[in-house]
């Protein structure tokens, strides 16, 4: 699950929207895949913010604190299209190894149900270099 958020959304949601953001990163924690993509830089994230009285260093710090507290990672990009772009990657590669692991693990059932008994990995092997006694 991924939550990308520009930086006046960031800080509504940290403040005005702050309940339903904080069950929203609850039920991000709770997801084996998540990730807070910020599209805008860590140093705009901790500057002063136009027309607000919103303490930069306190959305630092909820930021701070949902990565230790929820296990909610995050990331600051420069730029929305860079945010979209490294978004769809990390989509891309969470799918990719979920689609690998499952086919590998399909692979080595079906190449374990066919494979006779004795000659499976780890039965009736030899060390190597000594001759095998037949029975």
């Amino acid at each position: 699950m991924v939550e990308r958020k520009d930086l006046p959304d960031l800080v509504r949601s940290f403040t005005t929207e702050r309940t339903v953001f904080i069950n929203r990163l609850r039920l991000m924690a709770q997801c084996p895949h998540r990730w807070l993509v910020i599209t805008d830089t860590v140093s705009q994230v901790k500057s002063p913010y136009p027309r607000t009285s919103v303490s930069p260093n306190w959305i630092t710090q909820s930021l701070i604190a949902v990565l230790a507290g929820l296990q909610v990672p995050f990331l600051c990009t420069e730029t929305h299209e860079l945010g979209e772009e490294l978004v769809a990657s990390y989509l891309y590669h969470v799918h990719l190894y979920h689609w690998l692991e499952a086919n590998y693990q399909m692979s080595q059932h079906r190449r374990h149900r066919e494979v006779p008994q004795h000659h499976r990995m780890n039965q009736g092997m030899i060390p190597f270099g000594q001759p095998r006694k037949e029975p």
